[in-house]
């Protein structure tokens, strides 16, 4: 049997698309079912698709497996999905390449006097055009004929290996990339970031690495931290996102005059307006994320959700498989620059 690689890639579908692959979606305007089994719209039923070579178990198993790994790396974006920061465009599939939306300015301040004669200032809306490019993150992996034969005889059930090997490197990349951005991706003038380097983010200086700062100086720093999203109209509620590398302090006891009372950690859940605490592979050592948790901060766009496709070569003795998804980050500011992403280091 084939194998997945270490790495996913991220990039359009001109890049990943072989001839008989990319005709197909083609034909079928981007839709991605042409290369699965599908249930019907409609009724419900399974139908057969032509290029496709797996049963329906065998697809809702390599499917499952897929999923299941990518999630084992997405605690931000399975955060940001479990609370609602989910922008749906799945109906799009494959056949939108950017998403653009308008920020607009403030108007001035409303008049209040007794005969509403005096001017109340006639402001218009002046409206700017933002938006970031959809990119395709995806792994490629192969059975072998003989590999499927050997499966179906019942001496081994289907080994899905490979697909947890592809869904965990594509849930890796996807949720690097909400961390860290894409900025070396860009498309129609349009690049994607993420939390640490959206421009117009929230900057400034931890006084420690909190991986060995006291617990003040951890209490100091997320204060000053909330205070920046305050001042930039951003009141919560809020999640501080840690390195990795922070969990072992941050779980050591917070004293206070000597005494303990709770953990570090607890302590910061226990300031109002912030809910969450995240442990995060992909934030290098010595940065700290404070991220309010609306839709007009961060959200995800999904156009396609993570799923399994097929199609074959060498006269059908090799099935080769992508695991792919449309699934990217929408950090946001208003048309004053105004954030609520508080970025310290």
């Amino acid at each position: 049997m084939g194998n997945a690689n270490a790495h996913a890639q991220m990039g359009s579908l001109d890049s990943i698309g072989g001839g008989g692959i990319a005709s197909m979606l083609l034909a079928n305007g981007g839709n991605s079912d042409c290369l699965r089994i599908c249930a019907d719209d409609e009724n419900g039923d399974i139908r057969n698709n032509a290029t496709t070579t797996l049963r329906k178990d065998e697809w809702i198993a390599m499917d499952t497996a897929l999923v299941k790994a990518a999630r084992l790396r997405q605690n931000l974006v399975s955060m940001l999905r479990a609370r609602g920061l989910r922008l749906d465009l799945t109906a799009l599939g494959l056949s939108k390449a950017t998403l653009e939306w308008e920020t607009i300015n403030d108007l001035g301040d409303a008049a209040m006097d007794m005969d509403a004669v005096t001017d109340g200032g006639n402001d218009s809306l002046v409206f700017e055009l933002e938006g970031l490019p959809l990119p395709i993150t995806h792994k490629q992996f192969s059975l072998t004929l003989r590999h499927l034969l050997v499966s179906r005889s019942g001496a081994t059930p289907l080994d899905t290996a490979s697909a947890e090997s592809a869904g965990f490197v594509i849930g890796e990349k996807i949720e690097k990339t909400f961390v860290n951005g894409s900025s070396s991706l860009s498309y129609a003038g349009r690049t994607l970031y993420g939390l640490t380097d959206f421009p117009d983010r929230n900057t400034g200086s931890v006084t420690a690495d909190w991986a060995s700062a006291t617990a003040a100086q951890i209490l100091a720093d997320t204060l000053a931290m909330m205070q920046a999203l305050i001042d930039d109209r951003m009141r919560g509620p809020y999640a501080i996102i840690v390195p990795t590398d922070t969990l072992t302090n941050l779980n050591d006891d917070y004293s206070a005059s000597g005494a303990s009372i709770s953990t570090i950690k607890q302590r910061l859940l226990g300031i109002d307006g912030i809910e969450e605490v995240l442990f995060n592979d992909h934030l290098t050592s010595g940065n700290v994320v404070m991220l309010q948790l609306t839709p007009d901060v961060c959200r995800i766009v999904e156009t396609l959700p993570l799923q399994t496709v097929q199609w074959n070569e060498r006269g059908g003795t090799i099935f080769n498989y992508r695991g792919w998804a449309v699934t990217v980050p929408q950090v946001r500011s208003d048309q004053n620059n105004r954030c609520g992403v508080a970025h310290y280091s």
